[in-house]
């Protein structure tokens, strides 16, 4: 058995890092190691998916155990043996959340995994956690920005109404009255509109 992990502490939610990182088939939008990444059935236990980097072949990957909002497990396949991959979500004091991935792999092929793809493996995953981080922080960032545009909106919507009670009359155009001594002419009558 071969192990090792990466992990990474940044100021998110873990609502949200969990949102972003389960969202298999938008992986490819934010990790730059994925070319292509789909999903049958839901997010849980039992589902399964299919991942394609770039310039690699693409490999299957099952939904082993699945803690919402917390941790998740997947496994894939590999000759004689295979690796669990580990994703763990942790608060940390200070609006923080940690972010780790471990990769264990099991069974004949752990040794020859270790002396040919770990290296590798190790570097993608720590620029898929990087950018696991600058996607997360960019929407809370972009959240925020609306939460503002829509609370300064609703300040001016609720002003709106209290400028024009604010707001002088219009004076309504004066009727001209007839000078002293002048009669009106008969069937006119001031036309107030």
């Amino acid at each position: 058995m071969y192990l090792f992990e990466c992990e990474v502490t940044f100021a998110a939610e873990p609502a949200t890092v969990w949102r972003i990182w389960t969202d298999v088939a938008r992986w490819p939008e934010w990790d730059a190691s994925k070319e292509i990444a789909q999903m049958e059935g839901g997010f849980q236990v039992g589902s399964s998916g299919w991942v394609k980097k770039h310039n690699a072949l693409g490999g299957t990957f099952a939904i082993t155990s699945v803690e919402p909002g917390r941790r998740w497990t997947s496994e894939s396949p590999l000759p004689l043996g295979r690796v669990i991959f580990d994703h763990i979500i942790e608060p940390v004091p200070g609006g923080k959340v940690r972010v780790v991935k471990g990769v264990e792999v099991e069974g004949g092929s752990a040794g020859l995994f270790r002396v040919l793809a770990a290296a590798r493996m190790r570097r993608d995953i720590e620029a898929t956690l990087a950018a696991l981080q600058r996607r997360v922080q960019a929407y809370e960032q972009a959240r925020a920005r609306a939460g503002q545009e829509a609370q300064a909106g609703q300040a001016r919507t609720q002003a709106e109404p209290a400028r024009a009670r604010q707001a002088p009359a219009r004076a309504q155009p004066a009727q001209a009255e007839p000078a002293q001594g002048q009669v009106r002419p008969p069937g006119r009558t001031p036309h107030v509109a």
